[in-house]
């Protein structure tokens, strides 16, 4: 897991002499798919009653702000894979002045793990094939983040790779009669993920 790394607040003051001491925000190391564990040294001034969560996927600017109340830490869920988050932190009192942001900012990226989803969609299963026509083997393929390539493959072997948006793969069948072939696609996105489709077969007319 590593050692988390510690962010402090410089000592600010608030109107009305509202004064918040050292405000530390932590982020751990591990990001466990789509949620982030937060967590801060509470202030030591009697004044401060509780804290806000920034959350913004731009450096400085934040678009979900969140009341987490008198609690020294949080989780975030619902983030998406391949996307960096920034948080920053504040502290605030019961009559509603706020300390500034947490410098410097905390951000992690969450990783994308997530394979893409990829299906041959031509020629059917169990299909039948005419000899020296020219097929057009067809799959459709989604990821969370995005498809950067899909790979085409007959009996095993590599036979054609297209990238987005559409994804065909043209091969003349062979004169063998009779012959049953394998059709097998696999999608790859940018982190590097590789989800494979079911094996699709066809056969040659006698």
């Amino acid at each position: 897991m590593g050692n988390p790394k510690q962010y402090f607040l410089p000592f600010r003051r608030l109107s009305q002499g509202v004064l918040l001491c050292i405000l530390c925000l932590v982020l751990s190391q591990r990001a466990f798919g789509a949620s982030v564990v937060l967590a801060w040294n509470p202030s030591v001034d009697p004044a401060v009653v509780g804290y806000f969560l920034y959350i913004g996927t731009a450096n400085g600017s934040y678009s979900m702000k969140f009341d987490v109340g008198n609690y020294s830490g949080t989780t975030v869920s619902g983030l998406l894979q391949g996307r960096t988050y920034h948080f920053a932190s504040t502290a605030y009192d019961a009559n509603g002045y706020e300390s500034p942001f947490s410098f410097p900012e905390v951000s992690t990226a969450i990783p994308d793990t997530s394979p893409p989803d990829v299906t041959i969609t031509w020629p059917p299963n169990g299909a039948w094939l005419k000899k020296f026509s020219n097929l057009v083997i067809a799959a459709t393929a989604t990821d969370n983040v995005g498809v950067t390539t899909v790979n085409f493959y007959i009996n095993g072997r590599l036979a054609c790779s297209d990238a987005p948006p559409a994804y065909t793969c043209k091969w003349r069948v062979p004169a063998a009669r009779g012959r049953t072939y394998q059709f097998q696609a696999t999608a790859r996105d940018a982190a590097g993920n590789v989800g494979s489709s079911g094996i699709v077969t066809a056969t040659t007319l006698r």
